[in-house]
């Protein structure tokens, strides 16, 4: 009997104001920043310009958080505005964002093709505790300057171009494939 009251103490402090609202409010916020992350790894293969989806990101975080204020206060307490500012970016920005990358990328228009470009700024990351230090290089390509990030271990020095492989996207962006160092 002693386990069976010490089960529903632990029960009643679990679930005791649990609301699904905020359930599923927390998910949204946690579920896009995750798809966030897995946005910006789709954009290092993507080219295109860094305004449009970043502008988007935040424009829709400003533009909703008047439009939720009152709902997200009701709901699930939420007072500050700098807190619907960051959820509403976050939240609605990240999965306004991530649906035409995430198309872009998984749904191919054309074949691939085979192309060679010069690198220019060449440098590394910092490198972290857990990281390496990763390669990196500038390239230009169809109007747009790319940041293309190598494996680590990869040395620079001697490269002076890269091959990629691309394709087109539905969307008519291109995605890199592959990506080779042309050493000379």
């Amino acid at each position: 009997m002693v386990v069976n009251a010490g089960l529903k103490r632990f029960c009643k402090a679990l679930f005791d104001g649990f609301s699904w609202i905020k359930l599923t409010f927390r998910v949204l916020f946690f579920g896009a920043m995750l798809l966030t992350i897995k946005t910006i790894d789709i954009y290092r293969l993507t080219f295109t310009d860094p305004i449009i989806p970043g502008t988007v990101w935040l424009l829709t975080g400003l533009l909703l958080t008047p439009v939720l204020y009152r709902y997200l206060i009701e709901k699930i307490n939420m007072t500050s505005w700098l807190l619907h500012i960051v959820f509403n970016t976050v939240t609605w920005g990240g999965i306004l964002v991530a649906i035409p990358f995430f198309a872009n990328y998984y749904f191919e228009r054309g074949y691939p093709v085979t192309i060679q470009l010069q690198l220019k700024d060449k440098s590394n990351m910092a490198k972290g505790t857990a990281g390496c230090g990763n390669a990196v290089a500038n390239v230009d390509y169809d109007k747009i300057t790319k940041q293309l990030v190598f494996d680590c271990g990869i040395n620079l020095n001697r490269a002076n171009q890269v091959q990629l492989v691309i394709r087109k996207g539905i969307l008519g962006y291109d995605v890199i494939i592959r990506q080779e160092l042309i050493v000379k």
